[in-house]
């Protein structure tokens, strides 16, 4: 586990970690890369921007 990253929770079926840094692309694309395995929670602008990037995903697949 990186520095940064610390795990808060864990439950039978999730783990909850909490990460200290700037999102980057790279940091946005791994998020993504995991679809509907992951789950942002806060900050909220950040979960906000991760809700409209899957937003627009999905126009190309409606």
């Amino acid at each position: 586990m990186c520095c940064s990253q610390k795990e808060i929770k864990t439950e039978d079926n999730y783990t909850f970690f909490e990460y200290f840094l700037r999102p980057t692309y790279d940091f946005r694309q791994e998020i993504l890369s995991h679809g509907s395995e992951i789950e942002v929670i806060s900050p909220n602008w950040f979960r906000e921007e991760i809700q409209q990037i899957v937003a627009e995903m999905h126009k190309f697949y409606s």
